[in-house]
């Protein structure tokens, strides 16, 4: 769930359409990363991932 004081935030900076897009958008940045899991799919080679961060 996003909170009204998050929401609040974004529509700040965001139009409508934006932040209906933006749940859409994670949405889907989650979906591949469960596929990339499911597949075993690695990084490249020298990529380190979020273990860079």
């Amino acid at each position: 769930m996003i909170t009204d004081g998050t929401w609040a935030v974004l529509a700040r900076t965001l139009t409508e359409p934006q932040l209906i897009e933006l749940p859409i958008l994670i949405g889907q940045y989650q979906g591949v990363a469960y596929l990339q899991n499911a597949l075993r799919i690695r990084l490249m080679e020298g990529n380190e991932g979020l273990r860079a961060r």
